[in-house]
């Protein structure tokens, strides 16, 4: 008896530990799913307000000028621009058409649109800082985690 119920106890132990970090894989899944989206959606649109679509002639000194960085007046259903989605922070996310995403409920996401800076353009082998943007996602947990998602996206 006193042998099966010291089994049974370790075996208690073991299973709990192993529920409370299954749902450390749903959290972390759900993190992934919102940076991949949102990154997805920003990186579908123009290079800049000033490039045509196909991005033919890109915008730079020698073009039309780059845009100022940021939205230039559109609401969040007409960006149209990677910058567009600069200073973007929702809280419960939300999809493309500005409706919210069900199952994510106390999270937040934030996105950030910088030109490159001087040292990734000569790291890069760029001409100038406008030929890219880097953007990053940054995911907060409802537990108030943070995880940032940056990605490049080139003037072509």
């Amino acid at each position: 008896m006193l042998i099966t119920s010291v089994a049974a106890l370790a075996m208690g132990v073991a299973l709990s530990g192993a529920f409370s970090r299954s749902s450390d894989s749903l959290l972390h899944t759900k993190i992934i799913q919102l940076a991949q989206g949102y990154s997805e959606e920003i990186q579908s649109r123009r290079y800049d307000e000033n490039t045509p679509p196909g991005g033919v002639p890109p915008c730079s000194s020698g073009g039309p000028a780059c845009g100022a960085l940021g939205p230039d007046g559109e609401t969040r259903v007409e960006f149209d621009d990677v910058d567009d989605y600069d200073g973007l922070s929702e809280s419960p996310p939300r999809d493309s058409l500005d409706q919210p995403m069900t199952g994510y409920d106390g999270f937040t996401v934030d996105v950030s649109v910088v030109y490159a800076s001087t040292a990734q353009v000569t790291a890069w082998g760029l001409d100038a800082v406008t030929d890219a943007k880097v953007i990053t996602v940054t995911v907060t947990t409802p537990d108030g985690n943070a995880r940032a998602f940056p990605v490049v996206r080139g003037n072509f």
